[in-house]
């Protein structure tokens, strides 16, 4: 073997070993950049997508429904303007009539503005709103289910109204870009 070609066997060997040195750093950190989407609510939710899939979408015919779109201004601050606090089910109901209860909070809608959406299968009947009988609240049936928003605030705060009467729902949370994970 000549000179030129020991060199030319190790600059291969060279180039080997360094392909398979970067290749496995880049493998560790996507897996970590991955692991920490997963983990990180993000500034507008406590709860990833991740945990909407696995905890809450139990079955297709009743997926958790979310806001597309945040309302206007609640990027704008430094604080976040709106939040998907938390989601759970009613415990007042039986399986049957299954009852998704999330809880929202924006300060772009007002202020200490939260509300809380019942979403049913079914029509909700005498109590949209749960236990509390006498709550201010808008209605509203997307995609096979019907919604309760229900807040108090919403009765004289036109700009929360409009925003919860006319915002898309969906069960896509791919499309929702606020959520993270």
């Amino acid at each position: 073997m000549t000179v030129q070609g020991e060199l030319t066997g190790r600059r291969f060997l060279a180039i080997c070993v360094a392909l398979v040195f970067f290749g496995t750093l880049a493998f560790t950190v996507l897996a970590h950049v991955h692991e920490a989407d997963a983990a990180d609510p993000g500034e507008f939710s406590s709860l990833t997508r991740h945990d909407l899939r696995t905890d809450w979408a139990k079955t297709e015919e009743f997926p958790v429904l979310v806001p597309l779109r945040l309302p206007a201004g609640a990027r704008t601050n430094d604080e976040p303007g709106f939040t998907f606090n938390s989601i759970a089910s009613d415990p007042a109901q039986r399986p049957a009539r299954r009852v998704w209860v999330s809880s929202y909070s924006s300060e772009a809608l007002g202020p200490e503005f939260s509300v809380e959406v019942f979403q049913r299968p079914k029509a909700p009947g005498s109590h949209p709103c749960g236990a509390v009988t006498d709550q201010f609240h808008l209605e509203r049936h997307v995609a096979g289910a019907f919604l309760s928003i229900c807040s108090n605030d919403l009765e004289h705060n036109a700009k929360a109204r409009r925003y919860w009467a006319t915002v898309v729902f969906t069960a896509d949370l791919g499309r929702v870009t606020w959520l993270q994970g």
